[in-house]
């Protein structure tokens, strides 16, 4: 009889044991997914508001895009005004059109190495052409060449 009811007793326990630990897993399980849900909403909600920052990000690179498109058109259409108002100027010297190549450049604003490095040739190159034009011109420097240019561009 104690056997039996011993053996009962411990059919019990274990079956309560069982019970209890099904339980606790199902119970971990429901957490662990209830937290991964939360983690997975979080997560959704932070990569929306990342894109949607993105797209606001992207549509203000855009609009200064052409905001410089813009100030570029202009400042190489002005560019482009200038440069027929310093040729104008050179037509009245006698200057080959090497030289005038050379001399729109530097009322530009080149510098010699720049000059020779667009133009693929030494700076002791450019310094002889230069040195010729102002001669042609009557001026000493390119400072005193960009001056009488803005001059005559000013009354022309």
């Amino acid at each position: 009889f104690c056997s039996q009811f011993g053996g009962l007793a411990v059919k019990q326990a274990i079956g309560a044991g069982a019970e209890s630990i099904a339980l606790v897993v199902f119970v971990m399980v429901a957490v662990l997914l209830v937290v991964f849900l939360g983690v997975s909403l979080v997560l959704n909600v932070i990569s929306q508001r990342a894109l949607t920052q993105a797209s606001q990000d992207m549509a203000q690179a855009k609009r200064a895009l052409r905001e410089i498109e813009t100030v570029a058109s202009s400042i190489e259409h002005a560019s482009e005004v200038i440069d027929d108002k310093n040729r104008k100027f050179l037509d009245q010297f006698d200057i080959t059109e090497r030289q005038r190549d050379y001399a729109l450049l530097l009322l530009r604003g080149f510098t010699y190495e720049q000059i020779a490095d667009s133009e693929q040739v030494q700076v002791t190159t450019v310094r002889y052409h230069a040195s010729n034009i102002y001669k042609k011109i009557g001026v000493a420097s390119k400072g005193e060449l960009r001056e009488l240019a803005n001059d005559w561009n000013a009354r022309n």
